[in-house]
């Protein structure tokens, strides 16, 4: 059985910029007494935090993988992954599997600016001896071992029917498509896109069936397998009719776990749920009630670890006027009053959230234009700032969006700047988050130049200085 661990060691070199600020950070906290620590929104602390969870003394070759990953990136210039909580993550799953890398991590040569290109290359470069399925990736920004594992096993040589934790009854044909599934998928919709596809889906319905609830519905496997297959055999069903009937689906076994596909016809099953859904909107129609379609915009549900305790942030999107109302009265704001836009579609609001073991806390609520994607609002109890923990959680989902903007930060009610003073101090520098990666990666962390733009700015405001006092003058 392949298991996560091995006992040898490997060996820890250091380069040759021993004057760097940051690497004598990083070696002061590898070397330092290892105790609980927490992310307070400096590089330094980022660091602290990180190296706290892993012990000195049980499989001390993570952290030296760790601190090997960190300073390498370091010298290659990876400024903007050394700077963001979730991509210190990624080098921190890549480090779990640090006896498995078929390369020296010291070979690794940055291939672009991009960060999230960056840890592609270099999980691909760690791990990948042949051919390895690219979205497989993705779960290293996730908090899935197993997952992780399936994409270290497949790059070593491994065939994807040696997996373990695959469905039952995943055919030859799923697992070569589960293995071509291209980039862009999560783990669970290409297990739910190779099922469709190896049932005999055409492209339209598998992709139909990937981007539906059926790869976020957990339990009840073999129920749900056969609603796959099911599915997979209709030659035509539209998005709203497969919405329609899995809600329809979903509340049946939940209410009878006898339920079944079997004698089943589509255009019954059809029937069924398109009368339970008119007989649902009565009800809500007479309880003044109103709900809408989910925008598209992914939600979130992500699993950390925080002192030594299992995390989940989740952020729900609310597609009911019950659930504004309830958000409103949880949060002591108006965002009830948003009703009639997310009705007709102009706006989306979220609900951000934390979870630990069975209490769920609400950390924030943020509107969202459903067409751009543009963070409208993100306000915490009472519409104050965004804590620490919110914008830690606000920033973990808007890096899975993707969203081309200037992240909302914030740290004891106050801004972080986005390019902290270049004479403070590394261990007091605030963590910068950049939601725009198509942009450069900001100056080297121990650069104090000052740039040719930076110099002109100045220039250009002196200018106006000047302009605004020689017609006050006047």
């Amino acid at each position: 059985m392949e298991t996560l661990y091995t006992t040898q060691t490997p060996e820890v070199t250091t380069t040759s910029k021993a004057d760097s600020k940051y690497i004598a950070l990083v070696e002061k906290i590898y070397n330092a007494e290892n105790k609980p620590q927490e992310n307070k929104g400096t590089v330094a602390s980022l660091l602290w935090s990180s190296f706290s969870k892993m012990s000195k003394t049980r499989n001390t070759w993570k952290r030296a993988t760790f601190k090997t990953l960190l300073i390498h990136m370091h010298t290659q210039g990876c400024y903007a992954v050394l700077r963001s909580p979730l991509f210190i993550q990624v080098l921190v799953n890549i480090s779990t599997f640090g006896l498995k890398m078929v390369r020296p991590i010291e070979k690794w040569q940055r291939p672009s600016f991009e960060p999230e290109e960056q840890l592609e290359d270099l999980i691909d470069h760690c791990f990948a001896k042949y051919p390895t399925p690219v979205f497989l990736i993705s779960s290293f920004y996730e908090s899935s071992l197993r997952h992780q594992l399936w994409y270290v096993q497949l790059g070593s040589g491994k065939s994807v029917k040696s997996l373990i934790g695959l469905p039952d009854k995943f055919t030859s044909k799923m697992m070569h498509e589960f293995r071509n599934t291209p980039k862009g998928f999560s783990v669970s919709e290409a297990i739910v896109h190779a099922q469709a596809l190896g049932y005999g889906a055409s492209q339209q319905i598998a992709i139909e069936l990937t981007r539906s609830k059926l790869a976020q519905i957990e339990g009840n496997i073999p129920f749900w397998t056969r609603v796959i297959q099911f599915f997979s055999v209709q030659k035509q069903v539209t998005h709203w009719e497969l919405y329609k009937a899995l809600e329809y689906l979903e509340v049946r076994i939940q209410r009878d776990r006898r339920f079944t596909m079997k004698g089943r016809t589509l255009e019954a099953l059809l029937n069924q749920s398109h009368a339970w859904y008119i007989e649902m909107q009565k009800m809500r129609n007479e309880a003044n009630y109103l709900s809408w379609f989910p925008s598209g915009i992914k939600e979130m549900h992500k699993e950390v670890e925080k002192d030594g305790k299992k995390v989940i942030y989740i952020a729900k999107e609310l597609l009911t006027s019950e659930e504004l109302y309830q958000e409103g009265h949880d949060m002591n704001h108006c965002v009830a009053d948003y009703i009639d836009d997310c009705y007709a579609m102009d706006t989306s609001i979220f609900s951000l959230r934390k979870q630990e073991g069975d209490t769920i806390k609400k950390l924030a609520t943020i509107e969202i234009n459903p067409r751009t994607l543009e963070v409208l609002q993100a306000e915490g109890n009472c519409n104050t700032p965004l804590s620490v923990e919110a914008t830690m959680a606000f920033n973990l989902w808007t890096d899975l969006l993707g969203i081309n903007e200037k992240v909302i930060v914030s740290n004891q009610d106050q801004p972080i700047p986005q390019n902290p003073p270049q004479q403070v101090p590394i261990e007091q520098r605030e963590v910068v988050e950049y939601a725009n990666y198509r942009q450069r990666p900001p100056a080297h962390i121990n650069d104090s130049d000052i740039d040719v733009s930076t110099i002109i700015r100045i220039i250009l405001i002196i200018i106006k200085i000047i302009i605004v006092l020689s017609r006050l003058g006047n």
